[in-house]
């Protein structure tokens, strides 16, 4: 694999949904699950920009979704498409074939903007107690 494997973690962020469920808060979970879509949505427009555009296919397949834990960018629809999506990302180096890792590139290009979408819903939620 060439490069680093990106990814963003958000510290404390199980502890925090621990305590809220605890406060039986209903609502601050899904802010929380609204801000990692946001931060994946914002990260997909690029994703689809950096993707290789032999068809645009891959490109085209390229979405964000979000659970109250994780926001997640995934390329490849089901069937040949995804397991086509992992080879040009990852590389296939029997069929020499070179990693193309765009959706990393994606992430590592919108870090800023993800930090201040969950710093924006983090703030929001401290506000609410």
């Amino acid at each position: 694999m060439a490069g680093e494997l990106a990814s963003i973690q958000v510290e404390g962020l199980r502890e925090v949904l621990r305590d809220l469920r605890r406060l039986r808060d209903e609502e601050t979970p899904k802010a929380i699950k609204a801000a990692n879509l946001d931060a994946a949505k914002a990260v997909e427009p690029v994703a689809k920009a950096e993707a290789p555009k032999r068809s645009g296919r891959l490109a085209r397949s390229v979405r964000a979704s979000a659970t109250k834990r994780v926001g997640t960018i995934k390329a490849g629809a089901a069937g040949k498409a995804k397991l086509y999506a992992g080879v040009i990302h990852f590389g296939w180096t029997r069929r020499r074939i070179r990693a193309n890792p765009f959706l990393d590139r994606a992430i590592n290009k919108t870090v800023p903007l993800i930090r201040d979408t969950y710093e924006r819903a983090m703030n929001a939620a401290i506000e609410r107690f």
